[in-house]
């Protein structure tokens, strides 16, 4: 019973551990696919952004500036007006050949810079070191007009604010002129470490995003951690679901399936003498012989073959063993030799043992052989005509019926007064008091005296002792069996020692 509870156990946690990593593998390749596509969008979000303060920069120098950006001193006060009332640019200047020539910040001052290129009508770039303010950096937007640059000064906070994201879902980054630049952090990068990083594009500046383990939590435990819950809840449901189903199936049905293709169970004979020590027969016992664990006892397996229904088949092999194995020595049965075979309830309904009971008296029929049915009082036979007829159909084939452990169960015997009883059979449970108590003595004493008033012959059970023998002789019980004769003993050892056999 521990090894079925152990090994269900370790099969529910099993279930348990395996629904949740595959529901947790699931989700988090939702959680995968999700926050990429919502890193992705909301990066080209950034980028539209950084389009319309581009665009919305030229726009306005377009139809303010762009028509006096000949004469420094007209184009001065409107571009420094612009500059204040923009909220992007803090700076506007105008750049000729290598030279700072106009600007909002030194006025007509000429100035040496270095201006980075400008292929393109439109171009962006970082400076890290503005040659205009000394000790800042600056955003660059440069305008191409031919001879003529015209150069927006643009503050770092409000690109880093751009890259500003809710949550920290994940890590949008600008890579610009060797740079990256962050919402929190800038600084000098090689190229080869763009390979971690996702491109969104954009004309004017390179724009990347990037997803590390802290996103993926991050995102997970906000947005799905509902889900993650779901699965912990919906495995230990199953678990108990399976627990319960599992726990209520007979493992041992298919055990004894693979037994009975493998035909592992096989009849012992235990010898029953009659009053002067004479063998007049033998009770058939079926053992299971398992490769692994050995002889497994009938109170382990037969229950569940009851109730399976396999009990037809066990009978039916071994009733095959039997014939198969007698054959050949029937001529050595001694005078109304018998086998007793024990039936159960379920069997009486069964059309396999009327078909099982023909078999062996048919190739048995030999002598005065006998074959007799034992019905045990500890299991209760229903009270229903199919088993009534079952119990007819047996002693219309001229087998006899013997009573199982006699004054232990369900008082069969009054269901059976329809029935002659041939035989009753004294259960061990009473020949153990024997000896023992005073009292207990009476109660042996009252069960021996109901079997003498039925007036069938009794068989006695369980007999181990020389004493118990002389008090169940002076009581008028006809036959024994018991380790005081002999204990049951496989069918080869059987025809060796009881039927004198010599090949």
């Amino acid at each position: 019973m521990m090894n079925k509870k152990s090994a269900i156990f370790r099969l529910v946690v099993l279930t348990i551990l395996l629904i949740n990593i595959v529901g947790f593998a699931l989700v988090s390749f939702r959680v995968y696919v999700s926050l990429n596509q919502y890193a992705y969008i909301q990066t080209e979000e950034i980028s539209v952004r950084v389009n319309q303060m581009v665009h919305g920069i030229i726009d306005s120098y377009n139809q303010d500036l762009a028509h006096l950006e000949s004469n420094c001193r007209e184009f001065l006060p409107l571009a420094k007006q612009s500059a204040l009332a923009s909220p992007y640019t803090r700076s506007i200047s105008l750049t000729e050949k290598q030279e700072i020539f106009c600007s909002t910040i030194t006025d007509e001052k000429r100035i040496f810079f270095r201006r980075p290129s400008a292929e393109n009508l439109i171009n962006l770039h970082y400076i890290p070191q503005s040659p205009i303010v000394k000790n800042s950096d600056v955003f660059l937007l440069i305008l191409n007009r031919g001879n003529v640059h015209v150069n927006f000064g643009i503050d770092t906070f409000i690109f880093k604010n751009i890259l500003n994201t809710d949550m920290n879902y994940f890590s949008p980054a600008f890579f610009i002129d060797g740079y990256y630049i962050s919402e929190k952090r800038t600084e000098a990068m090689n190229t080869p470490h763009l390979e971690q990083y996702v491109r969104v594009g954009n004309p004017y500046i390179d724009l990347y995003y990037h997803l590390d383990t802290e996103n993926y939590v991050n995102y997970a435990l906000i947005n799905y951690a509902f889900m993650y819950l779901m699965v912990t809840v919906f495995s230990f449901i199953c678990g108990f679901g399976l627990n319960v189903h599992l726990s209520r199936i007979d493992w041992q049905v298919f055990a004894i399936s693979k037994a009975l293709k493998k035909r592992q169970f096989v009849p012992y004979l235990q010898p029953v003498f009659d009053r002067n020590r004479n063998l007049v027969g033998a009770e058939v016992l079926v053992r299971w012989i398992h490769p692994k664990v050995g002889i497994i006892s009938p109170d382990d397996f037969i229950p569940s073959a009851e109730i399976s229904g396999q009990i037809n088949d066990i009978f039916t092999q071994l009733v095959e063993q039997l014939v198969k194995a007698f054959i050949p020595y029937q001529k050595h049965f001694t005078d109304d030799f018998h086998l007793a075979l024990n039936v159960s309830a379920p069997q009486l309904a069964h059309p396999n043992l009327i078909r099982d009971c023909k078999h062996i008296l048919y190739r048995l029929n030999k002598h005065n052989f006998h074959l007799i049915v034992e019905l045990t009082e500890r299991v209760h036979i229903p009270q229903d005509d199919l088993y009534l007829q079952g119990i007819v159909n047996i002693k219309n084939q001229g087998i006899k019926i013997a009573l199982d452990d006699f004054g232990t169960g369900h008082s069969s015997l009054s269901y059976l007064k329809k029935i002659k009883i041939d035989f009753i059979k004294i259960d061990k449970s009473f020949v153990d008091m024997i000896g023992e108590e005073e009292f207990r003595d009476h109660i042996v004493a009252n069960v021996l005296d109901l079997a003498d008033r039925i007036g069938v012959p009794a068989v006695a059970e369980g007999v181990e002792t020389e004493y118990q023998q002389s008090y169940l002789l002076k009581h008028n019980v006809a036959y024994f069996q018991g380790y005081f004769y002999d204990r049951p003993v496989s069918l080869d050892m059987f025809i060796e020692r009881y039927l004198r056999i010599s090949k």
